[in-house]
């Protein structure tokens, strides 16, 4: 199993919004090969910070099937607007 971080700062004028977009695009994701789940984390002490947590079967189901595909595209469309920053990605497996 492979952990994605995503480490996001989105405009905090736009947190409301941010936050209700991601629900309605979270099946974008879900339903992507090898997605064991995910979860948004909005951070308390720096306002506009988020973390999305993504659970994957395999480092590819992430990088060569769900970034290759439409569903992809969509969650882009709609989750980058609010961005204030680039976001930050990293991936983790156990030890």
């Amino acid at each position: 199993m492979i952990l994605e971080l995503v480490t996001m700062s989105v405009k905090p004028e736009l947190k409301a919004e941010f936050e209700e977009t991601y629900r309605q695009a979270s099946p974008l994701m879900s339903r992507a090969r090898g997605n064991l789940g995910h979860e948004l984390k909005r951070c308390v002490e720096t306002d506009g910070r988020y973390i999305l947590l993504i659970k994957w079967a395999t480092i590819e189901d992430h990088l060569q099937g769900f970034r290759g595909s439409p569903d992809h595209a969509e969650w882009q469309r709609r989750m980058h607007p609010f961005y204030a920053a680039k976001s930050f990605i990293e991936h983790y497996e156990a030890v």
